[in-house]
């Protein structure tokens, strides 16, 4: 048969080459000399003619009573000749009683390791152990089955559920604890723990790690393995200022070349202790379904919705989940449905356990503040925290996410909360049920709520990379801090991305889930919530990217809403330094609705933005170019608010700096349905086919060219209530419209000033552009322009047509004209035709540039 040969070191002197067949049988050979061995050097060996020099030892284990012999023979160095050439079997299920736990807890488990219980060497267990497919039942453990193994092989046994295991942590040193295996080097194959585990300690100073078969994997392989009890750490576990790594079948990795593939955790696991360090950059505790904190590879492993457990807190309220955390005191935590830490490889694996962190803020034994307890929390339905070389790959999360916590600053994301690393090919909620939903609520755990969320359906904040994703999650919020500093983000894909985003030529960065479909919480007047379909704020370029899902902020009737960021791609594009950085959005589709809806008219919905691509850039240069959308674009709730008001853009809400929109098309109805009667360029209310507000410099001027904004054939558009709407732009100053076209029809509502493509420009121009909507109507209009409404100073439409030819409204006063309504001295009117008799403009303010006829 195959055979494998390896080159072992540090074992004598000279050589030795060691021959294992498939059945673990061995046959040494050695050879004296020494030989310094370079890298990347081929070297000669001479032949070597392979007898066996070591007989493989054989010990039968037939009951509990022989297995306690077996442990107490092993640890006192009877096999210590044999090493790796022991075979132990089991040759009947192992049936232990109140005696032989006893006996076998006082071996500490078969192999020691130093400083575990004070012992003075290592001595690993390194044979083979093999459970022949038997039963080991009524173990009442305190210490694993194997304390330490080296190159040793395990496999084929089950330890049932009549059996538990009770770790008390004894501060002596760093401490591993699993049901199986403390302290792992080699192999652990088609082994099923369903026994309950627990660990305890207080004021531990040493690592701790906990995992349903291994506490810590150094150089080892854990494959098809089932863990299907439960893990409790009672809140009275505290360590000091040191990490603790929880598991569902391995606390931690130790060294990259472990491996964990095809396995499966289907138990419970409950960490309510306590972590007292306070390091923001780094998490000290770590918990994932499969592995803690994993720096190797995790391959086909899945954490299944099997068992759930209940956890009554201090108010009295009961949840449930699979995977919780309710810890008191853990300052920066990372959790993750398979991983906590990751910077190894993780793929093709699945979760489809619910994922609950209930980290509370008042600390009835501490008596600390929120901050003091817990601050930062990464949570992934796959991943808490993906380091710089963590790569997670072909994963799937069907989990319920849940953060009912005080942690201020939350990173979480249906795949990975905090990315640092690689993110692709996977998928988050695939039945796009409720199973796989993110929600974040603070209720019933006053007065601390959240002050900083990033929530992403993907990707909660990402400074990696990430492609070939796709999201069906709802991403829920109920409430947040209101206080200056607060932000909020929440996006389809990722909450805050500050690394560039690209699903390439097959857009297949896909979100399909709602944003925030309902906010029922408290006021809030002064932070800042920015919703996505596919970020919520975005620092870096996003390209190529599809959302087919809804943005929708949803308010009870008591609550008011400032602030708000929303966008069918971004809720918000942001640089983070005074120095403008230049963000490119281009290729990105938008066909989900984006809608404020509130049941109040609360005059305090103030300074609001809804875009069909982004809601607002700050410190940003933004060049977009080759972006569709599709979507209903609702902004504001009927309410009047005299010098604030709501901004809705077709593209973008609202757009400064020296920016730029190119081959840009709104297919989308638009409604800005707040208002006030502040007609000023700073309070009135703004709508723009394309863009609803668009304020350049004279040194930075922005420009809009190739745009096209054409609502189905049939359909009409509300214009802005008491406000400014365009067929491409509400207001725009020191920009330069091109080539812009618009069909749209505006009727009903109570719009006050509408232009074909622009409601108002200032120091503007507007060339080679054309509306060919042919009616607005308005009970309230008072003026109406083919191309612009207002003209104001410094600017000049040029080379523009217009087919403006019906305009309706009441009662009131309405200036029109054919090109413009109403101008200011200045400002220049050329080469420009029209059809209709309204003329070209209402007065003679402007400088009539000739070639104007009325001859389309």
């Amino acid at each position: 048969s195959d055979v494998l040969v390896q080159i072992r070191e540090g074992r004598r002197a000279g050589s030795e080459l060691v021959v294992e067949d498939e059945n673990h049988h061995y046959m040494t050979r050695t050879k004296s000399g020494s030989v310094t061995l370079q890298a990347g050097t081929i070297y000669n060996v001479a032949e070597f003619e392979f007898v066996p020099t070591a007989t493989e030892l054989g010990v039968e284990i037939a009951s509990a009573e022989d297995l306690v012999a077996f442990a107490t023979a092993y640890n006192n160095k009877e096999y210590a000749s044999q090493g790796e050439h022991l075979l132990a079997t089991l040759t009947a299920d192992i049936a232990f009683d109140a005696t032989t736990s006893a006996a076998f807890n006082t071996t500490k488990g078969i192999g020691l390791k130093i400083n575990y219980y004070g012992d003075t060497e290592d001595y690993y267990f390194e044979g083979e152990f093999n459970g022949n497919g038997h039963t080991i039942s009524g173990l009442q453990a305190t210490t694993p089955l194997f304390k330490a193994t080296r190159t040793a092989f395990i496999h084929e046994f089950t330890i049932d559920n009549s059996c538990t295991f009770a770790f008390a942590h004894n501060n002596s040193s760093e401490m591993d604890y699993g049901a199986v295996i403390g302290y792992h080097r080699g192999t652990l194959d088609n082994v099923t723990v369903a026994a309950d585990i627990t660990l305890a300690g207080e004021d531990i100073t040493q690592v701790s790690a906990l995992g349903g078969l291994v506490g810590r994997d150094v150089i080892g392989t854990v494959k098809e393995c089932v863990y299907s009890g439960n893990i409790t750490v009672s809140d009275a576990f505290t360590v000091n200022a040191k990490r603790t790594y929880i598991g569902g079948l391995v606390g931690y990795m130790s060294n990259p070349d472990g491996k964990v593939t095809d396995c499966s955790f289907e138990g419970t696991l409950d960490f309510s202790g306590r972590v007292t360090s306070t390091d923001k950059n780094y998490p000290y505790l770590m918990i994932g379904g499969i592995i803690g904190s994993n720096p190797g590879t995790v391959s086909g492993c899945n954490v299944k919705d099997t068992k759930t457990k209940d956890i009554t807190m201090d108010n009295d309220n009961t949840y449930t989940a699979t995977i919780q955390n309710h810890t008191r005191k853990a300052y920066h935590v990372a959790q993750g449905g398979i991983a906590g830490q990751n910077s190894g490889t993780i793929s093709n694996c699945e979760n489809t356990a619910s994922i609950k962190n209930f980290v509370l803020s008042n600390d009835v034994k501490d008596g600390t503040s929120a901050d003091a307890n817990s601050r930062y929390y990464d949570l992934g339905g796959i991943v808490g925290l993906n380091l710089a070389d963590g790569t997670v790959s072909s994963c799937t999360n069907v989990g319920l996410i849940e953060s009912r916590s005080t942690p201020r600053i939350q990173k979480i994301g249906g795949i990975v909360g905090y990315n640092l690393g690689a993110v692709s090919g996977c998928v988050n909620n695939t039945s796009g049920s409720a199973t796989g939903d993110i929600y974040l609520t603070t209720t019933n755990i006053a007065p601390y709520s959240l002050r900083v969320g990033e929530v992403g359906g993907i990707i909660g904040n990402n400074a990696g990379t990430v492609s070939d994703v796709q999201n069906y999650a709802i991403i829920r919020m109920d409430r947040t801090e209101n206080a200056a500093g607060v932000e909020i983000k929440f996006g389809g894909i990722c909450g805050l991305t500050s690394a560039a985003i690209d699903g390439g030529a097959l857009k297949n960065i896909v979100n399909n889930g709602n944003i925030s479909d309902e906010y029922n919480g408290s006021t809030v007047t002064t932070a800042g919530i920015r919703l996505g379909g596919i970020v919520g704020s975005a620092q870096a370029s996003v390209k190529n990217v599809r959302n087919l899902g809804d943005v929708i902020m949803k308010l009870s009737a008591a609550n008011v809403m400032s602030l708000l960021y929303m966008g069918g791609v971004a809720g918000e594009v942001r640089g983070m330094s005074e120095d403008p950085i230049d963000v490119v959005i281009s290729g990105c589709e938008n066909k989900g609705v984006v809608f404020f809806n509130v049941n109040s008219k609360n005059a305090g919905h103030t300074d609001n933005y809804a875009g069909g691509i982004f809601g607002k850039n700050f410190k940003s240069n933004v060049a977009v170019s080759d972006c569709t959308n599709e979507g209903y674009i609702h902004g504001g709730n009927s309410t009047k608010n005299n010098g604030k008001t709501f901004y809705v853009g077709g593209i973008a809400a609202y757009l400064d700096g020296a920016s730029t929109i190119s081959n840009c098309e709104n297919t989308g109805v638009l409604l800005n349905d707040q208002f006030n009667n502040t007609i000023t360029n700073v309070g009135s209310t703004f709508q723009g086919g394309i863009a609803g507000f668009v304020k350049g410099t004279e040194t930075a001027r922005i420009t809009i060219s190739t745009v096209t904004s054409n609502v189905s054939s049939g359909e009409t558009i509300t214009g802005g209530r008491r406000g400014y709407t365009g067929g491409a732009v509400g207001y725009g100053e020191y920009v330069d419209i091109t080539n812009a076209t618009s069909t749209n029809s505006y009727g009903g509502g109570s719009g006050y000033y509408y232009g074909g493509i622009a409601g108002w420009i200032v120091n503007s121009t507007i060339t080679g552009s054309t509306y060919s909507g042919t009616a607005i109507e308005s009970s309230q209009v008072q003026g109406v322009g083919g191309i612009v409404c207002t003209l104001d100073a410094g600017s000049v439409i040029d080379g523009c047509s217009s087919y403006l030819n019906s305009i309706t409204h009441g009662a009131n006063a309405c200036v029109d004209g054919d090109i413009a309504a109403k101008s200011v001295a200045g400002s220049t009117i050329k080469n420009s035709h029209h059809t209709g008799t309204y003329g070209i403009c209402s007065d003679t303010n402007f400088t009539d540039g000739g070639g104007n006829a009325a001859d389309l």
